[in-house]
Order: structure tokens, then C-alpha cells, then sequence
């Protein structure tokens, strides 16, 4: 942990739930925040929050990531890929809403946010279901994001993006951008 945000290592750790404990998410709606800081080297890709074990694709895992210095939410074969970047060595507030996740296989409408700012969006199709929550990493061995991750947020619905802007807003406030101490 440095100071309140949690430094994952490129090869070293990340941050799941037990697999003896799962978690459903399956609102109607849903918003992922949060702020990360990526280093200067960290993979591509590079994640944030998934749910779904990823080295077994017919689970139909998601994933919200930075992949090419971008910002990206996968779900069942399909992506929605931001138009702006993701700047590495500072920190940058990401966001995702989606809507119209119904318990089952559905094509969800996906709003990705960069700094408070619409940056992308489509549709992806995902299964919710009771899964393993991986925070900073796609699967055990998998993958993993080179940086760290602060004040991630699950709601159960979509916020606006005035809602966004504004959590955006609070936390420039909380977080003294490229001021980090390792």
C-alpha cells in the first residue's frame, strides 16, 4: 500500500476474491470508478477490475483494462475501446456504465469515461453470474496491471455523466496527481 492506494507489481501481486467466495454481479445496471496510476513499463494489457476466470473463455468473462493506452471493456468476444488515451505516470480517473444486464446472456450498452470525459462507447453481450472478482489482474497467473489502483467503486446503477464529472471533480482534490511515493 502506498499511502492509501494499493501498488500492485507487474509480477508479484494482485488482489481477488477467494475462489471459495464468488460475487454476483448482476444488477440491471452497473458503473465501475476509480483511479489508477500505470507505470511506465506496465503490460499491455493492462487490468483493472474483471470478473470471470479468463484462461476459460466459455465462462464468458469481462474485463474493464488499458490495452494500447487505452482504455477497454470486453465481454463475450466484443469490445468497446475508448477514442482517448490513458496517460501512463500520473494518476487518471476511469470510469464505466453499463446498462441493460438482465441475468442472463445480454448485449450490454457500455459508456467509458477518461478524467470525467465520455471517451467511448457500444455494446458487448456478458453473462452475469456469481464469479471470482479479480481486482488488478484477469485470472490467477494471468495477466496482471503494472501500477496502482485507488478508490475503486462498484455501484448498482448506471451514474450519469454529471456523476462522473463529479467524482472525477472530488477526487482531483483527494489525490495529489504525479506526487506519488513508492
Amino acid at each position: 500500500v502506498v499511502g492509501e492506494a494499493v501498488h500492485i507489481p507487474l509480477t508479484r501481486v494482485w488482489i481477488c476474491s477467494r475462489s471459495n467466495i464468488k460475487v454476483t454481479l448482476a444488477p440491471e445496471e452497473m458503473t465501475i470508478a476509480g483511479w489508477i496510476r500505470l507505470d511506465a513499463g506496465s503490460n499491455s494489457p493492462s487490468p483493472v477490475f474483471s470478473n470471470g476466470d479468463h484462461a476459460n473463455p466459455r465462462s464468458k468473462p469481462w474485463i474493464l483494462q488499458v490495452e494500447q493506452n487505452r482504455l477497454v471493456f470486453q465481454g463475450g468476444g466484443s469490445k468497446v475501446t475508448s477514442k482517448s488515451e490513458v496517460p501512463r505516470e500520473c494518476w487518471v480517473h476511469v470510469a464505466t456504465a453499463l446498462t441493460g444486464v438482465e441475468g442472463t446472456s445480454q448485449q450490454v450498452s457500455v459508456q467509458l469515461y477518461i478524467d470525467g470525459e465520455a471517451a467511448g462507447t457500444g455494446d458487448v453481450m456478458i453473462t452475469p453470474r456469481e464469479d471470482i472478482l479479480l481486482i488488478g489482474a484477469t485470472h490467477r497467473g494471468g495477466t496482471r496491471m503494472g501500477g496502482m489502483i485507488d478508490e475503486l467503486a462498484i455501484w448498482d446503477r448506471a451514474l450519469t455523466s454529471a456523476e462522473i464529472m463529479s467524482l472525477y471533480q472530488m477526487g482531483q482534490k483527494k489525490i495529489a496527481i504525479g506526487s506519488v511515493v513508492k
